[in-house]
C-alpha cells in the first residue's frame, strides 16, 4: 500500500511540474526602458532573449532567464550612447550582454516578486523584480545601482540608482 501511495504521489508531482510550460515571447512588443534620475537620463535597451517557464498558479515552479544586448542601448543622444557603450561604462565590446536568471518567484498582494542574479560586466548581484502577469503580458520593474556592478565607482551609490521598467508580451 505504501508503494502505491508513493507512486501516485510521484505521478501527481510530475503532473504538476509538467503543467508549467515554456512561454514564447512576442519579440516585436518587448519594451525595456530605464530611468537614471541623477542625470535626468532615460532610454531603452533591446536585443531581448528569454526562456520563461511560468504558471501563475504555481509561481514557485517558475524558471525565468533572459538577456539584453548592451550595444542596443539608446538614450536618443548618439554621443551619450557611444560613451555608455565604451569601456568607461558598460564596455559593450568586452561584455556584449547583460543577463538575468531567477532563483525564486513568489506571489504577492499586487502580483509577483522574483529574486535572481543579474550579471553586468561579469559582476553578478542579486536583485528583486516586481511584476504582474495579465492579458498575456508581463509588466515588471526593478531598481538597481550601477555602482554595484563596477560602473561609476567614484560616485555615491545613491547617485547611480537606475529604475528599470519592462513590458514583455507572450504569444498566446
Amino acid at each position: 500500500m505504501k508503494k502505491i501511495t508513493f507512486i501516485l504521489s510521484a505521478l501527481f508531482l510530475v503532473a504538476g511540474v509538467a503543467k508549467s510550460q515554456e512561454l514564447k515571447v512576442n519579440d516585436a512588443g518587448v519594451k525595456i526602458s530605464f530611468n537614471y534620475p541623477s542625470d535626468n537620463c532615460t532610454g531603452t535597451i533591446g536585443g531581448f532573449t528569454a526562456s520563461i517557464v511560468f504558471d501563475a498558479a504555481k509561481p514557485e515552479l517558475a524558471n525565468i532567464s533572459g538577456s539584453v544586448k548592451v550595444n542596443t542601448l539608446n538614450t536618443l543622444t548618439p554621443k551619450r550612447d557611444e560613451h555608455l557603450k565604451s569601456d568607461e561604462y558598460f564596455d559593450a565590446v568586452k561584455y556584449p550582454n547583460m543577463k538575468f536568471k531567477s532563483t525564486k518567484v513568489e506571489k504577492t498582494l499586487k502580483g509577483f516578486k522574483m529574486t535572481g542574479m543579474l550579471t553586468i560586466k561579469n559582476v553578478e548581484k542579486e536583485i528583486t523584480i516586481n511584476f504582474t502577469y495579465a492579458n498575456l503580458t508581463f509588466t515588471a520593474s526593478s531598481t538597481i545601482y550601477v555602482k554595484d556592478f563596477g560602473i561609476m565607482a567614484n560616485k555615491d551609490r545613491e547617485a547611480t540608482k537606475t529604475i528599470i521598467s519592462m513590458t514583455i508580451p507572450i504569444i498566446g
